[in-house]
């Protein structure tokens, strides 16, 4: 599912959904994917041929987390950040390199299938982060007509479970191979 995919499914979750401007959603979106980037991680990971020593960041490459031959050694990796390249120091028999990297998922491109494990958590927060101004819009409706309100969430209620879903978030980071970590 992409990151576009996304935000129509959870659009579809309201029954009525008065905060529908495009910008503001996708605003919404990225920041959702952000929350999750931050909180969780998603970790990729790339191979190279044997006697690399040098490559380019993986396209939406955040930061190493980690690398190893076929071994499954520990390589140690230097990120040149000025010349946007990683430099590897394996063994002279190490064989082909994985190198594990966290992705940038605050650029991840909208027609691009997001990574499979963040959907779910990333589209419940977007939902809670929609209901705010959505819910601030309803209650205003009601308000305006001079109806009765019905029973909406409070504000804090619906930070609340931003809250949760943070902790959640948190519980499912990505951890490290054990291969990767180092005693």
């Amino acid at each position: 599912m992409t990151s576009l995919e996304l935000l129509e499914e959870v659009k579809g979750r309201f029954v009525v959904l008065y905060h529908n401007d495009d910008t503001a959603l996708q605003r919404l979106l990225r920041q959702a994917l952000g929350k999750y980037q931050d909180k969780a991680g998603v970790i990729l990971q790339s191979r190279f041929e044997a006697g690399t020593k040098e490559a380019d960041f993986p396209e939406l490459y955040l930061t190493v987390a980690g690398c190893h031959d076929e071994m499954h050694r520990h390589v140690p990796v230097q990120v040149d950040e000025a010349a946007g390249k990683l430099l590897f120091y394996p063994e002279a028999d190490s064989g082909a390199l994985t190198l594990y990297w966290l992705a940038r998922l605050r650029d991840w491109p909208p027609d691009r299938p997001l990574p499979y494990g963040c959907v779910g958590l990333v589209g419940d927060y977007l939902e809670a982060l929609i209901d705010i101004p959505n819910t601030s819009r309803t209650r205003d409706s009601y308000h305006g007509m001079g109806g009765p309100i019905p029973d909406l969430p409070s504000l804090q209620e619906m930070r609340a479970r931003l809250t949760e879903l943070e902790q959640q978030m948190e519980e499912c980071r990505a951890i490290l191979p054990a291969s990767l970590v180092i005693c």
